[in-house]
């Protein structure tokens, strides 16, 4: 028994050490930090040195301004440690979400246990129970969904591990009925309120989970004909509390634009198409009952938004191409591996033997965490949906799981297991090998690289006296400069109600100006823009310095310029 015991945790620390490597490999500089990236960073540097965004409100509650939309606020805190520790760099800013992704894998094989406890079964060994925990690691740990989201800052990897754990630490509760364990139940609310308060998709998602998880504890109750202990009636009663008066801001904010904006910008129902439609059809029909309740609105709606569910569970999106913007997929992969798609119907099958109950619970899991994403534009999309991807990857473990299970006691058990294990490592491999060698250098644009090395050089230009005009061709120029010049927040603040801006963004600081015209440029000074801008640029240009991206393409000239 001492030595099982070694060899599963002996395999535990492997594991951990390839999602380690997976996620922490070059996590600075692979690829550049996007605008939202560095937008978090300047934002969580300027709470620390100052308790104010750079818009100069003070420690926000719920959201940030961020360039007109308006960032929820919990990874802002969250990357404040990490700041404190390593400065204002690409790793500080980048660091919550790798160990997200850390606590992500540890937490969807958790996970995948808790799953076997509502089944109510005990007919799986201790041996059984460690495989399917080994395996659920291994999938989660190579998987390339997972993997991709925790090498940025992304709100939404850190909100899925929250709710992930949110989720686990309830169903351990109701397992264990143990007073020595009754704070279990208060940080898994904490958790799933700290989910809502990091990414806009959790505000929907945290609060139906943990509906769900409420009617689960009672349901589990009922069947098995208990009744609550006092303790347990206090302490359910205090967590819901609790929890009640954290959401309360959350709930507030939704009234007003900083609670809205998001959703206004990417909701299906901004769309007015529908009810044009609705209305024309109407008329059309003299207005019948009948077409009154055909051509409903909300029905029209309704079917946009199942059509948008369904775009999820395309064979193109999952085990294909994936999710067509590149920063949110490498392209030569789905979102799961190609055998994935077996092994995810499979281990559906597997959940429908051991009872509907268990079966209905993750498929409602699953609608509740794509539907933030279903009501939006531009499905499928890998980011709003990414809470469904542990669920995806539990189901696919255990499918594997239980073909082992199956052919465990086969003479061709062991070759059957190596090949599996085998054909894993083949597929991350390849996708590996792409990630790290080509696709930064592919989709270099996507990740607006060359602004380090522009924003540098004009720092070390900068005298304050001479003009600067940097195009904004690129996107959000004015949060680069200040990343990557160290600028103190204070002066940023202070020049907040003298800016230009548009929907937030800085277009003038001090005797930087950030510009979309060749017009705007009304002095001598420096010039920093495309080859394509410059050429529409009239009167003396002076070549300072060239940028050229990991493409290889000259994204930048900075010149001195003369009218």
């Amino acid at each position: 028994m001492m030595k099982k015991n070694k060899i599963f945790v002996f395999l535990i620390i492997i594991i951990f050490f390839l999602a380690c490597y997976l996620r922490f490999y070059r996590l600075d500089d692979l690829t550049s930090p996007y605008w939202e990236e560095v937008a978090l960073a300047y934002d969580s540097y300027s709470l620390l040195k100052t308790g104010r965004d750079h818009h100069g409100n003070s420690w926000p509650i719920v959201a940030l301004e961020s360039f007109g939309d308006y960032k929820s606020s919990f990874y802002f805190y969250a990357a404040i440690p990490f700041i404190k520790m390593f400065g204002l760099r690409v790793l500080a800013i980048r660091l919550p979400s790798f160990l997200a992704g850390l606590a992500l894998v540890f937490g969807t094989a958790t996970l995948a246990l808790q799953l076997l406890n509502l089944s109510n079964t005990n007919k799986f060994n201790l041996f059984n129970r460690r495989l399917l925990f080994l395996l659920t690691l291994f999938v989660t740990s190579i998987s390339p969904w997972a993997i991709f989201f925790s090498r940025a800052a992304w709100e939404s990897n850190l909100a899925t591990a929250l709710l992930i754990w949110g989720i686990n630490l309830f169903l351990i509760y109701q397992k264990q009925k143990n007073k020595k364990c009754f704070y279990y139940l208060p940080i898994s609310i904490l958790l799933l309120i700290l989910a809502s308060y990091c990414y806009h998709a959790q505000k929907v998602t945290a609060p139906l989970v943990g509906l769900l998880l409420l009617f689960t504890y009672f349901y589990s109750l009922k069947k098995n004909n208990e009744k609550l202990a006092r303790w347990e009636i206090l302490n359910l009663i205090l967590s819901l509390f609790m929890g009640f008066l954290l959401f309360l801001p959350l709930w507030q904010s939704s009234k007003n634009i900083s609670g809205q904006q998001r959703f206004i910008e990417t909701s299906i129902f901004s769309d007015l198409e529908p009810i044009k439609y609705s209305n024309q059809k109407k008329a059309e029909n003299d207005n019948a009952l009948w077409a009154r309740l055909y051509y409903h609105r909300y029905l029209l709606f309704a079917k946009e938004i199942f059509i948008n569910f369904t775009d999820h569970w395309q064979l193109d999106y999952l085990i294909i191409s994936g999710d067509a913007n590149p920063r949110h997929n490498s392209q030569i992969t789905g979102q799961i591996y190609h055998l994935d798609i077996v092994f995810l119907f499979i281990g559906l099958i597997f959940l429908k033997s051991q009872g509907y109950f268990l079966l209905i619970w993750s498929i409602i899991y699953l609608i509740v965490a794509i539907l933030p994403s279903a009501l939006t534009t531009s499905t499928p999309h890998a980011l709003r949906s990414l809470a469904a991807m542990p669920m995806i990857l539990v189901l696919i473990s255990m499918g594997l799981w239980h073909i082992i299970i199956k052919i465990k006691n086969n003479k061709k058990f062991r070759t059957i297991f190596f090949i599996l294990i085998f054909y894993y490592l083949i597929e991350l491999t390849i996708f590996w090998n792409y990630y790290q060698n080509d696709y930064f250098k592919k989709y270099a644009n996507y990740w607006q690289d060359g602004y380090q090395q522009l924003m540098t050089s004009l720092g070390k230009l900068d005298n304050n006296k001479k003009k600067i005009y940097v195009s904004r061709e690129q996107g959000r120029p004015a949060i680069f400069a200040w990343f990557y010049n160290q600028t103190d927040p204070k002066l940023v603040q202070e020049f907040n109600n003298q800016a230009k801006k548009d929907q937030g963004e800085f277009l003038t600081f001090y005797n930087w100006s950030f510009i979309d015209q060749v017009s705007e440029i009304k002095e001598p000074g420096l010039v920093a823009a495309s080859p394509s801008f410059l050429k529409n640029l009239k009167g003396q240009q002076t070549l300072i310095d060239s940028v050229y991206n990991q493409s290889g393409f000259l994204v930048w000239k900075v010149v001195e310029y003369q009218p």
